[in-house]
């Protein structure tokens, strides 16, 4: 994509790229970190009446062990302030908790060779956003970072009816399916999906801050690779 697509920064992009100076982004690697993100999930989806209360104060799955997936933190002075979760698809015998609940969507997509980022498990600490507002952005910004790295063709999206609208404006996200129930959770979730191999340039136009180096994509998400994915040249017209 070439620069000349892309429109001068808004004080909402600055504002987003300053608090991108703030923080750290980095793969969850150490038991240390992974317990943090599970007792932040806890805490997140507690608080949105997602789960009901446990004696371990953590909210984990199966999912976090598989070897197509890679959770991120999102650190502000050493302090995990927000964290996402990744499963790359690329056969119809992948697994991963969005296509756990809606193969009936997904499963023709990869049957066809598409290539499918399913973010999932995207929280932030309900504190830490009052303080910094953008931090949602920030977040969100992983999954183009992902989508980017696996040079996907579709990412999926699992919210809630009511945020369905954000995902509709920002990537261009059209609604797969209705509201069902996925794993761990007590609310069901509707599926939607941005195509990411069609949209790319008009999500990077419409938020500047999603654009990232090759080095940034290798760094949060080239651990995958040691887990046989199958990972294409990066396209020459990939944004930098």
């Amino acid at each position: 994509m070439r620069s000349s697509t892309i429109a001068a920064p808004s004080s909402f992009a600055l504002n987003v790229n300053h608090l991108l100076q703030k923080i750290e982004c980095r793969p969850i690697e150490s038991d240390e970190d992974l317990d943090r993100v599970m007792r932040l999930r806890y805490a997140a989806y507690l608080k949105e009446g997602a789960i009901g209360p446990n004696e371990t104060g953590r909210l984990e799955d199966r999912f976090d062990a598989l070897e197509n997936t890679v959770n991120i933190g999102v650190f502000h002075d050493e302090r995990l302030v927000a964290a996402k979760r990744f499963h790359f698809l690329s056969k119809p015998d992948d697994v991963s908790p969005t296509y756990f609940a809606f193969p009936d969507i997904l499963r023709p997509h990869l049957e066809a060779g598409k290539r499918i980022v399913d973010p999932n498990r995207f929280i932030v600490d309900y504190d830490t956003a009052r303080e910094f507002p953008h931090l949602a952005y920030v977040t969100v910004r992983l999954s183009v970072i992902a989508s980017a790295f696996y040079d996907t063709h579709l990412t999926t999206v699992s919210v809630r009816p009511e945020h369905q609208a954000f995902y509709r404006r920002a990537f261009f996200a059209t609604q797969a399916a209705e509201p069902r129930l996925y794993p761990g959770l007590t609310k069901q979730l509707c599926l939607m999906l941005v195509d990411y191999e069609k949209d790319r340039d008009r999500i990077y136009a419409r938020g500047s801050y999603y654009a990232s180096t090759p080095d940034e994509q290798e760094r949060l998400f080239g651990k995958i690779k040691s887990a046989g994915g199958a990972f294409p040249p990066p396209r020459p017209d990939q944004p930098a």
